[in-house]
């Protein structure tokens, strides 16, 4: 058993048009990333540019 395609009236093939189109990282431009750095509401950038640096306590 198949999904039904959310546009058309036939089987999914996995186009990908039913999909939102992702916004551009304010920071770097990229499209392609899997987490919004946010602060203060404020998007500041994505997991492309934003590089995480952990401290030892």
């Amino acid at each position: 058993m198949s999904y039904q395609c959310r546009l058309m009236d036939k089987e999914c093939d996995g186009c990908g048009d039913c999909q939102d189109i992702t916004a551009f990282c304010p920071n770097c431009g990229e499209t392609n990333y899997e987490v919004m750095y946010v602060i203060n509401n404020n998007w500041v950038g994505c997991d492309q540019c934003v590089k995480r640096i952990y401290f030892p306590f």
